[in-house]
């Protein structure tokens, strides 16, 4: 793709997709910037005549022109007098603000999700350790689906590597526990599934389109509940509110496609107790709930150098301002 703007212009080349053979995803292009104002956007992609290419717009993105040159096609997105756009606090992602153009060649959903599936599968490792005591796993009855849940989420952090398999996984106590837990439950006899979900900040997917960072959510669907093993602290059968009702791609076993249905977040409370001073003490309880409860959760299981009440302030009581002091009790 080539692009110019304000200041100048630039080609980039892509090299072959690993995922994609013969393919390629693109970087996005954005028209606009907060606080530029841009006479001329320009986003080109030139690429053999009959290459099919798949492009995702953006709000206010400028028409599409397109011409055939010899053996070339030449797709130009052309905006003039574009003016700053101004991204708001707590305001959704700029691609679902500002005109862009998404754009990739061979990136079909089908495709990703064999490839990724393959990943798991390479990736699996317990198989070859079988007699070890550490890949033992319960007997599969009642419950079972929660117990594994509840050893991996006790016995494993969750700090995800791509080159890891499930048995390094379970060896260090720490790694990509959606990987871990699915083949556990796999070598338990349960059904189980791993998904990839479009968080509801993407907008909506373009239909059988892979492009980065729409499918970002990794979950699991066990006996046909979906569980989230990607965080620390999270209980069983509580997922992102952002995944509910969204479309999902399903990588392994098999691929397929469908969507995140049937969440009923459980109670899920953490209690803290503090004082508060900005000329005179007062007692405060906080009580966080679901997800929020979670957050403040693996914020304190990190190891930091900031005071705790710094902590606490941040996720369960944000409304005081800089000059009330809090002491937790």
């Amino acid at each position: 793709p080539a692009a110019a703007g304000p200041s100048g212009e630039g080609a980039v080349a892509r090299p072959p997709s690993e995922m994609f053979p013969g393919g390629a995803t693109l970087d996005t292009f954005f028209f606009a910037a907060p606080g530029e104002w841009m006479k001329r956007s320009e986003y080109v992609i030139v690429g053999p005549a009959g290459q099919a290419v798949a492009a995702d717009e953006g709000p206010g993105t400028p028409v599409l022109e397109r011409a055939d040159v010899e053996a070339l096609t030449i797709r130009r997105w052309l905006a003039r007098d574009v003016p700053s756009t101004p991204l708001e606090p707590w305001c959704p992602d700029a691609i679902d603000v500002l005109p862009n153009v998404r754009a990739c060649v061979g990136c079909t959903l089908e495709r990703a999700a064999a490839w990724m599936g393959e990943s798991v599968r390479r990736r699996d490792g317990l198989a070859a350790h079988a007699a070890e005591p550490a890949a033992e796993v319960p007997t599969p009855g009642e419950r079972t689906a929660e117990a594994l849940y509840a050893r991996v989420s006790k016995e494993v952090r969750s700090r995800p590597g791509g080159a890891d398999t499930a048995w390094d996984v379970q060896l260090r106590r720490e790694g990509d526990r959606v990987l871990l837990l699915y083949h556990l439950a796999r070598r338990a006899g349960l059904d189980a599934e791993f998904w990839y979900a479009s968080p509801i900040g993407r907008g909506t997917p373009p239909a059988g389109l892979w492009l980065p960072d729409d499918w970002s959510v990794p979950l699991l669907r066990i006996d046909g509940a979906w569980l989230y093993p990607a965080e620390d602290f999270v209980p069983f059968g509580v997922v992102p509110p952002s995944v509910d009702g969204r479309p999902a791609v399903r990588i392994a076993p098999e691929p397929g496609t469908g969507v995140v249905e049937g969440i009923d977040e459980p109670p899920n409370e953490f209690r803290v107790d503090l004082s508060a001073s900005a000329g005179g003490a007062v007692p405060v309880e906080a009580r966080l709930h679901g997800l929020a409860a979670v957050a403040l959760r693996q914020a304190l299981a990190l190891a930091s150098d900031g005071p705790l009440e710094e902590t606490v302030r941040l996720y369960a009581l944000p409304v005081f301002d800089d000059e009330a002091v809090l002491e937790v009790l």
